[in-house]
Formats: C-alpha cells, sequence, structure tokens
C-alpha cells in the first residue's frame, strides 16, 4: 500500500448500541444466553422455595419476576450505547484512522495511538460494521453507514483486516 488509508468519522449513540449488541451476541453468545436463563431460573428458585415456606401463595410474584428480567434484557440491549455514550466524552468525538502496512493511527481529541497489524488479536466484519479487538473486551468500531466513510473505503479497509489481521 502506497499511500495511506484515511477513515475520519464520528461514532452516534445508534452505532455504539449496536456495535455493543453485535459484540455480546458474536463475541460471548454462550456466556450471554448463559447468563440469562441462569439468572432466569435462579430467580425462579428463589420464588419456589419462598412460596414453599410462605403461609400465602404469591401468583403475582411467580410472574413479575420472569417480567422483570426480561426488561432489564430489553433496557440492556436499547440503553447500553446510550450510556456508555454519554459517560465516554472521547466517543464524542472525530476518530481519525490513518491505515498503512505497519498498522494503524488512531486519533482523536484526548488521545493518539499507533496499533501494529499484530497487536490485533480478531475481528467480526459484517454488512454494516467491522469491530476490531485488540483485547477480548476492548475494541475499535468502524461504521459503514456512517456518512464520512464510503463503500470503497470500507470495503477496502475489510479486505485489509481480513489479510493482515492474524487470528489468534
Amino acid at each position: 500500500m502506497n499511500k495511506p488509508l484515511i477513515l475520519d468519522f464520528k461514532l452516534t449513540e445508534k452505532e455504539i448500541n449496536s456495535a455493543l449488541n453485535l459484540h455480546s451476541f458474536k463475541k460471548h453468545p454462550v456466556k450471554s444466553n448463559l447468563l440469562f436463563i441462569g439468572s432466569f431460573f435462579i430467580t425462579m428458585a428463589i420464588l419456589m422455595v419462598k412460596i414453599f415456606f410462605s403461609s400465602y401463595q404469591l401468583y403475582i410474584e411467580i410472574f413479575m419476576f420472569p417480567v422483570v428480567l426480561f426488561l432489564m434484557g430489553v433496557y440492556h440491549k436499547l440503553y447500553a450505547g446510550k450510556i456508555l455514550y454519554k459517560r465516554q466524552p472521547n466517543l464524542q468525538n472525530n476518530i481519525m484512522f490513518k491505515i498503512n502496512d505497519d498498522g494503524i493511527k488512531i486519533s482523536s481529541f484526548s488521545a493518539k495511538a499507533f496499533v501494529a497489524w499484530d497487536k490485533f488479536t480478531d475481528y467480526i466484519i459484517t454488512d454494516k460494521y467491522i469491530l476490531l479487538y485488540n483485547i477480548d473486551k476492548s475494541f475499535y468500531i468502524v461504521p459503514k453507514d456512517n456518512p464520512a466513510i464510503n463503500e470503497d473505503v470500507f470495503n477496502s479497509f475489510a479486505g485489509l483486516v481480513k489479510n493482515k489481521v492474524i487470528l489468534s
């Protein structure tokens, strides 16, 4: 690659939320499902013990706990990205990737870093996002639908990621 590829974009709340959901269900599908199912069965066991040792039956509680668990899951799915976006002010600034054969120079308002290709451990490429991992739970988000990134640049970057990142 003679000329560095440059991506300059700003992430939105929706993009961050979608990327977090993608990360949760593509990177840790079994863990996500086991936590939800496990919490459901623990809650049901506690309810059964409570009903068994009480002198009255708590029909409302039997139906309320699964509803509360479901609502907690929906809340996490819909609002985790919004909460992260508001708590991390650096996500609200422009992010610039300068990509060359050695790695990626990442610049934002508050920080600058260079990450060599061999430091990336994994990636997820979909038709809307590229998630580029430098450790298991830390990743960079590159959205395709962002107005600052055209489809050719996104596809070029996806090809580079496939060629340069060695999966461990």
